[in-house]
């Protein structure tokens, strides 16, 4: 994936990391009911800091639970990048609202 092709939006809490000028936009937390009036064109459901695979407590749980960020997505109209261990995996693929379906976030190409 070429970094210089793409600016993330990064929306919630939690993240301590720096921006990175036109690679990572930090956007902070909003009410659940604003998000959908945000820009982007896709969302990626992924949760830890490893790229290979969902990593942690929170990215174990993509496994067993669909994480509110994709409802939201949903709401909002833009197609996910999905990991194929994720629980939602399944649902989004069988109704084609899924814009890439991943092992792990170094395969996703230009």
């Amino acid at each position: 994936m070429n970094p210089n092709r793409y600016v993330f939006s990064l929306y919630g809490k939690g993240y301590d990391g720096p921006a990175m000028e036109n690679i990572l936009e930090t956007k902070g937390a909003f009410p659940p009911d604003e998000l959908p009036a945000k820009d982007g064109h896709f969302g990626l459901v992924w949760d830890g800091e490893d790229i290979s695979q969902p990593s942690g407590t929170t990215g174990k749980y993509l496994q067993y639970n669909s994480p509110q960020k994709a409802s939201l997505y949903i709401v909002s109209g833009f197609p996910l990048i999905v990991w194929k261990g994720a629980a939602i995996y399944k649902l989004v693929e069988r109704y084609i609202l899924v814009l890439a379906s991943i092992h792990c976030l170094s395969s996703m190409k230009d």
